[in-house]
This record gives structure tokens, C-alpha cells and sequence, in this order.
């Protein structure tokens, strides 16, 4: 039996400016096409609603789960994230 072909849609966000067009045009292909989505960001919360997340640190992965499963544990992501939410001083 053949393997069905996979559609994958890569997507890296460079400009904090992007990052809502991004997560909108991820929902609608995720969810209107049935591919797969792979979205390289480095804002966090664009990632809230993967199915699954992978942290990369120096090119190994560190860290696996949802959204709210890496927020929950501690580790790099929530590291990260609690730094990227962090009020601004001003």
C-alpha cells in the first residue's frame, strides 16, 4: 500500500509584525487543507494552537508538548515565554 502524500506549509516568522497574518494563514491552511503546518518562530505565543511543539536549543530538541503542556513544565520554553510576557519597564 502507498503512503497518501503529506502537503507540508513552512513557515518562519521574522518580523514581530507578521505574527498575525501568520497565525491566521496556519489556522486556515492546518484546518481548510489538511497539511501539516511547520511555523518557525520565535515568538512563543504564535505557537498556541499547535498540535504539538518542539523546542530547539543549539539544534537539539529539548523539550516536546503543547502549548499549555510547556507552559505547565519547567524548562526552556517557559523560560523563554515568562521573559517574552514580562511587563516592560519603563
Amino acid at each position: 500500500m502507498a503512503a497518501a502524500a503529506t502537503t507540508v506549509l513552512v513557515v518562519r516568522t521574522v518580523n514581530a509584525a507578521l505574527t498575525g497574518s501568520v497565525r491566521a494563514a496556519g489556522r486556515l491552511f492546518a484546518t481548510r487543507l489538511y497539511i501539516t503546518a511547520l511555523v518557525i518562530t520565535h515568538r512563543l505565543a504564535n505557537t498556541r494552537a499547535a498540535d504539538r511543539i518542539m523546542v530547539l536549543d543549539h539544534g537539539r530538541v529539548v523539550q516536546t508538548g503543547t502549548y499549555d503542556e510547556l507552559r505547565s513544565q519547567r524548562g526552556l520554553f517557559k523560560e523563554l515565554h515568562d521573559l517574552q510576557e514580562a511587563p516592560v519597564a519603563r
